[in-house]
């Protein structure tokens, strides 16, 4: 009995020894996270690979930034040299097949194959421009918030162009500038001209101010630029009178003028001579009789008469009206009438300048 027990218990002590033995290589088998054949079984995720659209500076920024992430999450920074062509290569598969077959390649040599630092340099180098910082720099000064745009997406445009102009410390001071000088309210621009501690964060909130002042005038039916003191009652050029610059509120509207006829304005302000075809029939009879030597004839001036004509004005055809014919016969009287009276002369080819029919001539003389 005391036999099977003690066999009982070796059997016991196997087993838990072999147990033992196999969470202890359990533990040890434990993947490094500093290991390159851990990164496999990681769950981190890829980073995207180079976008080719846009702008190809800011678009390499990004890239370069998701790859380091990537690259300490998994560990990789702690690989040894001896693993930095498998880090190459995880780099160049994470960059994607379009930028490879676009770039051939990157051509990269040898040398540069063994550092991933050194790929990264000559795919900038590949994908980012060459800057002009001269032209860089104008697009920012030249920069002017636009209607339709908020100071914050105005702010954010400035920061874009302002990035690759390399302004370093000044580059807070370049912003407030623009944004005093270019902002779009001409009387805040005026107003933040002649503060002395105007600094990036005040000048944004002063602007965001004048655009919620902006909304509100707006939903109101108000002018933002509108002036509440101005005076609206002005001295009215139809009546002599002051009132409101509004319909109907000028006494003179409808009116008849007793000077010349017209309508709507009144006597105190007509600016006619008196001698308007818009006089009473009365009025204009009493002018012929006083003035009568006045109106016989043509009324033809004395001596010849020179007319200065611009030069640099295009001479002009204009077609002809069409004459009713119950009026031709008419007309063809007024007109050699015309001639033979030597007020208009005939001309036997065509000239520069051609003047259509007037109406005038209509109703005049026996017809």
């Amino acid at each position: 009995m005391a036999e099977e027990i003690a066999q009982l218990l070796k059997q016991q002590n196997q087993i838990f020894a072999y147990w033992a033995e196999r969470v202890g290589n359990f533990q040890i088998t434990i993947p490094n996270p500093a290991s390159p054949a851990h990164l496999t079984s990681q769950s981190v995720p890829l980073p995207p690979p180079l976008c080719l659209e846009g702008d190809m500076e800011e678009n390499y920024t990004f890239f370069e930034s998701n790859w380091k992430n990537y690259a300490v999450a998994v560990g990789m920074n702690d690989w040894p040299e001896s693993e930095n062509k498998k880090k190459v290569s995880f780099l160049l598969s994470v960059v994607g097949t379009d930028a490879l077959k676009r770039y051939f390649n990157f051509e990269l040599n040898e040398q540069q194959k063994a550092s991933p630092e050194a790929v990264l340099d000559a795919i900038k180098a590949k994908v980012v421009p060459v800057r002009n910082i001269i032209v860089d720099r104008l697009e920012f000064f030249s920069a002017i918030q636009i209607p339709t745009e908020t100071i914050d997406e105005y702010v954010s445009r400035l920061k874009l162009l302002g990035k690759p102009c390399r302004f370093g410390a000044l580059e807070q001071d370049m912003m407030v500038f623009k944004i005093v000088t270019s902002n779009k309210w001409p009387n805040l621009k005026a107003k933040m001209l002649t503060m002395p501690d105007v600094n990036l964060p005040k000048a944004i909130d002063l602007c965001r101010m004048e655009e919620i002042t902006a909304r509100h005038s707006k939903q109101l039916s108000l002018e933002p630029s509108m002036d509440v003191n101005k005076v609206t009652d002005q001295v009215c050029k139809f009546c002599g009178g002051r009132h409101p610059f509004k319909r109907g509120a000028c006494p003179a509207f409808g009116k008849r003028c007793d000077k010349c006829g017209g309508k709507n304005h009144f006597q105190r302000v007509c600016k006619s001579s008196g001698s308007s075809g818009n006089l009473k029939p009365g009025r204009r009879v009493n002018i012929v009789r006083r003035y009568q030597d006045v109106f016989e004839g043509y009324g033809k001036m004395e001596g010849p008469v020179t007319l200065e004509i611009d030069q640099e004005v295009k001479p002009v055809i204009q077609t002809p009206r069409r004459i009713p014919i119950a009026f031709r016969e008419d007309l063809r009287r007024k007109i050699n009438q015309l001639a033979q009276d030597g007020i208009i002369q005939k001309e036997s080819q065509h000239t520069e300048w051609k003047h259509r029919n007037s109406k005038t001539l209509r109703g005049t003389g026996p017809w």
